[in-house]
């Protein structure tokens, strides 16, 4: 799929935007240039500066989610 430039945002704005919070600045350089537990967040460099999208942080945190063995079923339990 092709993005245009209006779906690519700072990491730190698109973190904001699909959480409600905002993450201090050495989050988001962890999360792009180290990740967590083997996952890394995909960015675009432009301008020296990293860009994401929506898309990619949802598919950083469902990454995120299936490597802590948990279920991206909220509010579901076994014995359901």
């Amino acid at each position: 799929m092709v993005r245009t430039a209006a779906e690519f945002a700072p990491v730190s704005a698109v973190i904001e935007r699909c959480t409600g919070q905002r993450p201090h600045p050495s989050t988001c350089t962890r999360w792009t240039r180290h990740g967590v537990g083997g996952v890394r967040l995909k960015v675009k460099m432009v301008g020296g500066r990293p860009l994401t999208c929506d898309e990619w942080f949802e598919a950083f945190c469902d990454a995120r989610t299936a490597a802590a063995g948990l279920s991206d079923d909220a509010g579901t339990s076994a014995g359901e």
